[in-house]
């Protein structure tokens, strides 16, 4: 399958051809599937929507106020990841909904990447990258980042972690 948008609309194509609709009362900002293909959630205003594409069924909303802009789940599917229009991400664990709020950042996120096995998650946004831990069932709730390769002023525009 495959998801893509056009303003409040998000579309899954499914391998047969079949295209389903997922209306949104805001833009549609950022698409991202689970890792084992069962969900894929939009990133919106004042949250994120997880829906379940091939099943029928009512969406699970993850509310909290601002603007997101991008999504990413955790490797294990365990978390939610947004960016937003303001210098931070913000997150949810999926299995309770606790919010997970990670900021602190002098610019914009606009790159993320996992490691290979989701102990951790790298981002730009800061002069180095800037990497959470994951490790633990809670991943970084109440946890310091790690600031990698410090760039003195200069911004960290991408990230990638190796696989």
């Amino acid at each position: 399958a495959i998801a893509y948008a056009s303003g409040k609309t998000a579309f899954v194509r499914f391998a047969d051809g079949k295209i389903k609709e997922f209306t949104h009362p805001r833009s549609v900002e950022g698409l991202a599937f689970s890792p084992k293909g069962m969900r894929f959630a939009v990133a919106r205003y004042n949250g994120a929507t997880l829906h379940f594409p091939a099943a029928e069924g009512k969406p699970v909303e993850l509310e909290w106020a601002g603007a997101h802009t991008g999504i990413t789940f955790s490797p294990d599917g365990a978390f939610l990841i947004t960016t937003m229009q303001e210098n931070a991400l913000h997150g949810w664990k999926l299995a309770d909904g606790k919010h997970m709020r990670m900021s602190g950042y002098p610019g914009k996120v606009k790159s993320l990447s996992w490691s290979v096995k989701g102990k951790w998650l790298a981002s730009s946004g800061a002069p180095a990258a800037i990497v959470w831990p994951f490790a633990s069932k809670d991943g970084p709730m109440g946890k310091a980042p790690l600031e990698l390769g410090t760039r003195g002023n200069t911004m960290v525009t991408c990230v990638a972690c190796h696989p």
